[in-house]
């Protein structure tokens, strides 16, 4: 940290226009950059993660310990070589158990902050980071079987959603998965996988509700994704978007696996009225 002070806003001018903008860092994976963002949610997370990176360089020794001190890390690896190399998830599990330990509140805009959250929480971090990687392991291991699960020989007539389910999974877990995804949206992973499992098992005798539901799932999904792409182009993080784009992975349970229950109560009238009140 050797940029001085991260201000929460500053005033450019652009054109004769007097405008606020947000400064931001960003995790360069050897170095950060700083930026200005438009949006102040944004900013704030690509923030958490720039100063997740600049926390790892000071965590280095304890990072190096890793595979030896964390009994899944090795199989963690493994275990992802369908999605991607391991690696990048070695990398992303660093950041995102770096940034969930240390950064779960107001983040740090000067050296000293910076320093004081370092020293405060820095003893507990292995501890953290152990239990974090059993989350990680457990629905890592859930993921695998549940690939295992869709290879091979398709009934036709299942195509339609299994399909659906398939998409499901490539937006659960892809390379970075562990930092894009808010804690609280992991720790439910293991369900939602669980829910999968489910689906599968009884999706021949269930293809009424199928007939019925995948549309639905297509046209919020659909829909999120668009919103998606045009805020991201703006610079836009939105945190309705967010709870609506979790809100579908509980639907998602309430309809196929109802026996599992869900973190909130969810239906279809509840998400519409949801996708309603999201900005445009």
């Amino acid at each position: 940290w050797d940029f001085g002070c991260l201000e929460k806003s500053v005033m450019v001018e652009q054109a004769g226009i007097k405008m606020t903008q947000f400064p931001a860092l960003v995790d360069q994976t050897t170095y950060v950059d700083q930026i200005l963002s438009a949006d102040e949610l944004q900013a704030r997370k690509l923030s958490r993660l720039g100063i997740a990176r600049l926390l790892s360089f000071k965590l280095d020794t304890q990072i190096r310990t890793f595979k030896k001190e964390i009994k899944e890390y090795t199989k963690m690896g493994l275990l992802y070589a369908p999605v991607g190399q391991a690696n990048r998830l070695y990398d992303d599990f660093t950041i995102s158990a770096i940034a969930n330990h240390f950064l779960d509140g107001e983040l740090p805009c000067t050296h000293e902050e910076f320093t004081a959250i370092y020293n405060a929480k820095r003893a507990t971090f292995m501890s953290s980071t152990s239990e974090f990687a059993s989350l990680v392991f457990d629905l890592l291991d859930k993921y695998h079987k549940l690939m295992k699960k869709l290879k091979g020989k398709m009934n036709l007539a299942l195509a339609v959603p299994m399909s659906d389910l398939q998409g499901q999974l490539s937006y659960l877990v892809f390379d970075g998965f562990l930092s894009e995804t808010p804690i609280e949206s992991l720790r439910c992973f293991p369900r939602y996988l669980n829910a999968c499992l489910a689906r599968i098992e009884k999706m021949p005798r269930d293809m009424a509700n199928e007939r019925r539901y995948v549309p639905v799932l297509k046209q919020w999904w659909d829909q999120y994704l668009q919103r998606k792409k045009q805020f991201e182009s703006q610079g836009i993080w939105d945190k309705e978007l967010s709870e609506f784009r979790w809100l579908i992975e509980e639907q998602r349970v309430s309809w196929y696996a109802q026996h599992l229950g869900t973190a909130e109560t969810v239906s279809e009238k509840r998400l519409n009225k949801l996708w309603v009140s999201i900005r445009r």
